[in-house]
């Protein structure tokens, strides 16, 4: 039998499963206690060489699937694990502190996690070890997580021990994907200036050229050329024939109400009424200059303590539609800078014009996806099935 199919198979077998995985932010009022002293009980009082301060920021939380161990026979539970770490402390002592990164096993909504190397073992035979081993213990409800762990110093290290509560949110995401377009080859999106004039974007499938396979949303004098990968929007935009590097590329899944790398903050909102036609389910996209604080549209937006610098442009998404709205905005002022338009209609292609309603028709997408799952599925089976006859 072919090692290369052996190994697809051995791989798609021992591989975790992750069931859930979301970015989490810390709440004010998560704190660590750090301490020298060895013998730190847990009783009333804290030692008198304590030194405590808060933290905060963002890191990402991670579900593996747990169940039988086709290889060993032995159960395995869920586990937990923390990575993606960006947090920040208002500590100014020479005192250390590490975030848990060791799994945990998960039984919803408990956690119990230690360093112990036996913990989580399932191999054949016995596990021995020892150590003074770093502990957690907790609750993950799907929304919020609750943490606390300890570490004692170690004498022969001359490290310092620490003591946390943390107290995390996990941070709500959208799906850029299904807000920044619905359509295919031919639709058309007509949009209305504030003078009255008015311009019609085009769906094009590109099959020549150094863009061919991408997509582009737009008319002669410009607009946007994307591509997706996997989830992700990769996005160019594009002034007549020019197409501007480098691009954004939008994730699979967008952090709401944070300011990300793109200099962009996005909020939901649930309804918008744009030329009289109300859209549900709305996302808006609030791009940003850091050359200019914060101005009298972050106010209007509510962005205080999300971000300091001055909105410039303002998109609003409707899901299943694409682009609604886009609204200038001078960076220093925050005033209007002459620019705006809004959608007057949105055109599916060999059909009447529709401004409330995507295409009916996109359900054969799902029907397409459960088909090719199923041919997938069925060919593992049949590798396997060859592989122990082998």
């Amino acid at each position: 039998m072919n090692i290369k199919y052996l190994i697809v198979v051995f791989a798609l077998i021992v591989a975790p499963k992750v069931g859930a995985c979301a970015v989490l932010e810390i709440n004010s009022g998560s704190i660590v206690h750090t301490t020298n002293w060895f013998n730190w009980g847990w009783g009333p009082s804290l030692p008198d060489d304590v030194v405590s301060f808060s933290i905060s920021g963002t890191f990402e939380l991670t579900i593996e699937e747990g169940g039988i161990n086709p290889l060993t026979g032995a159960y395995e539970p869920d586990t937990i694990v923390f990575t993606n770490l960006d947090i920040g402390t208002t500590n100014t002592s020479e005192r250390t502190w590490e975030f848990p990164l060791f799994k945990g096993e998960y039984t919803a909504p408990d956690i119990y996690g230690t360093e112990d190397p036996c913990f989580l073992n399932t191999a054949p035979g016995s596990c021995i070890s020892f150590g003074n081993f770093g502990t957690y213990t907790g609750t993950f409800n799907n929304t919020n997580l609750y943490l606390s762990g300890r570490k004692n110093p170690d004498e022969n290290t001359g490290t310092n021990g620490f003591y946390y509560e943390i107290s995390a949110q996990v941070i709500p995401t959208v799906k850029f994907i299904e807000y920044y377009f619905s359509g295919k080859d031919g639709d058309k999106w007509t949009y209305v200036k504030s003078d009255a004039t008015r311009f019609t974007y085009t769906y094009e499938n590109i099959n020549v050229g150094p863009n061919e396979g991408r997509i582009k949303i737009g008319n002669s004098n410009g607009g946007i050329i994307f591509e997706i990968s996997g989830d992700n929007v990769i996005w160019h935009e594009i002034i007549g024939e020019a197409v501007l590097t480098p691009p954004f590329v939008f994730p699979s899944d967008i952090l709401l109400n944070q300011q990300t790398g793109l200099d962009l903050v996005v909020l939901r909102q649930s309804n918008i009424t744009v030329q009289s036609e109300n859209y549900d389910d709305v996302i808006v996209l609030v791009w940003l200059d850091r050359n200019f604080p914060s101005n009298i549209m972050n106010t209007t937006l509510g962005l205080e303590g999300i971000t300091a610098s001055g909105v410039t442009n303002v998109d609003w998404y409707a899901k299943g539609v694409g682009l609604v709205k886009r609204y200038g905005v001078n960076a220093e002022t925050g005033e209007n800078d002459g620019a705006m338009y809004e959608l007057l209609s949105y055109t599916i292609a060999s059909s009447s014009p529709n401004t409330a309603e995507p295409d009916s028709g996109s359900g054969g997408g799902k029907v397409d996806f459960y088909l090719l799952c199923f041919l997938l599925v069925t060919l593992i089976l049949r590798i396997v099935k060859r592989s122990v006859k082998v």
